[in-house]
């Protein structure tokens, strides 16, 4: 049995995660706390990581396809490029798949 520092009730070992001093239930309303009290700094940090990643995204595939043009007819200009010489069925656009986030 272990004291929780927050709530100083007394609980089993389990309510409490490894070498910590606060149990499950207190860790937990105290993160819900914090992302009630962070909501709008927290949203705008994953908008931004979102648009990042978008961008370093983006740079890969011109980086791409200025180095390696089109291989059946030898396209060079990026903006031409679009995947569309495919053999078989096409899987979709490649502006969606990036925009998807799409590895």
């Amino acid at each position: 049995m272990k004291v929780c520092n927050k709530c100083q009730l007394e609980k089993e070992d389990a309510a409490f995660r490894k070498w910590r001093a606060v149990c499950r239930t207190c860790e937990n309303m105290s993160a819900k706390q914090y992302h009630a009290d962070n909501a709008k700094k927290i949203n705008a940090d994953k908008v931004n990581k979102n648009r990042e990643r978008y961008r370093a995204k983006r740079e890969y595939l011109v980086n791409y396809l200025r180095e390696n043009p089109c291989v059946d007819c030898g396209e060079t200009r990026v903006a031409c490029l679009e995947f569309d010489h495919v053999r078989g069925e096409k899987v979709d656009k490649i502006s969606s798949i990036i925009n998807r986030g799409w590895d």
